[in-house]
């Protein structure tokens, strides 16, 4: 361990605001000893390191290995004074990947790169070479959003943070220690709707694909619907929303409403077709009205409708994210039959991820 854990740990402090005397008092460690602690004069006992790290929300690998670049760019740019228990968990998280790239448990992957117009039309046609790189048809459902983005180098990992303010997910880049190698993971939040969580989840897709090392802005779903002409250039945020909206719910499949003055058939209609696609209420009724598919005074009456909204929000989810992502679990798993992690090191990757 570095001689000078003191003094990092006494930048950290400082930059999340905290006093002395608020480490001191949450930790119980006393005041001079922490002054001693944080200046390198005496030495730190596991309680000690422990304690700080929980005030601070870091994990031991942030005190002991190499700081993650992303990591401290993402806290700059959403400037982050003191981390929520996602941002914790995304840390934790990307620590353990790193490490393991840099153990060989996982490999790297050579990251696909679209450079793209931000627009509304690009990212239709972004989402229409996915679909088609996965051999999905235009109208059929993608049911398996997770297993697109394993098989395009995305990790997905979910855990429940029904405590904490943010947008539902985020994704990091993450780069080995000593060479190029590359590996990028996406943690859901699986308190939400888990129609929900799949368009979040396609959303950090797009930033993956579009060469984003971070997300860098809270997603806003104002801009799922196109406001104007939708060649003309909009944000990143709104970009990889309209992305996820095209590539879960692209227009061939919005056409499958049906045309007709019926208030009651048109709500049948696109109920039936939100639960196939599986795609929130008040989505799939913003996209049929940006399709121009149903006029805004319909698309207001169908989203204010409290049984249609149920009837899709309610239904029962057909499946879940995974915890821990697959491609993840079976490289640990391999590493473990291979004896370079032991077992309690392979169950500790699996499910340590998340603080506790």
């Amino acid at each position: 361990m570095s001689p000078k854990i003191g003094a990092r740990l006494r930048e950290e402090r400082v930059a999340q605001n905290l006093s002395s005397g608020d480490v001191s008092a949450q930790t119980k460690i006393p005041l001079d000893r922490l002054y001693l602690l944080e200046e390198d004069q005496v030495d730190f006992t596991n309680r000690d390191i422990n304690r700080i790290l929980r005030i601070l929300k870091k994990p031991v690998a942030w005190l002991i290995e190499p700081e993650l670049p992303v990591i401290a760019r993402r806290y700059k740019s959403l400037d982050l004074k003191r981390n929520t228990e996602f941002d914790l968990a995304l840390e934790y998280l990307a620590y353990d990947v790193r490490h393991l790239l840099d153990i060989d448990v996982l490999a790297g992957v050579e990251r696909p790169h679209f450079d793209v117009t931000r627009t509304h039309r690009q990212a239709a046609v972004l989402a229409s070479k996915i679909r088609s790189s996965s051999q999905t048809s235009p109208t059929a459902p993608i049911l398996n959003i997770s297993a697109l983005c394993e098989e395009l180098g995305l990790l997905v990992f979910a855990a429940e943070f029904p405590d904490t303010n943010n947008a539902g997910g985020s994704m990091l880049e993450i780069l080995a220690t000593k060479d190029d190698r590359t590996i990028g993971i996406a943690l859901i939040d699986s308190s939400k709707h888990y129609f929900l969580q799949r368009f979040t989840l396609a959303h950090e897709l797009c930033h993956w694909l579009i060469g984003d090392d971070f997300e860098t802005a809270p997603e806003d779903k104002s801009t799922l619907v196109p406001r104007g002409n939708v060649s003309e250039k909009i944000s990143d945020e709104a970009f990889c929303n309209s992305f996820a909206a095209h590539l879960l719910f692209p227009e061939e499949a919005r056409r499958k409403v049906v045309q007709t003055s019926s208030m009651e058939k048109i709500g049948q209609s696109a109920t039936k077709l939100a639960l196939q696609y599986q795609i929130s209420w008040h989505s799939t009724v913003d996209l049929l009205m940006s399709s121009g598919l149903i006029e805004k005074p319909t698309a207001e009456l169908l989203r204010e409708d409290p049984f249609l909204d149920s009837k899709v929000m309610d239904s029962q989810p057909p499946a879940a994210i995974e915890q821990v992502s697959l491609t993840f679990r079976a490289a640990v798993e391999r590493a473990k039959s291979r004896g370079v992690l032991t077992p309690m090191q392979a169950e500790k990757y699996l499910y340590g991820f998340r603080p506790n």
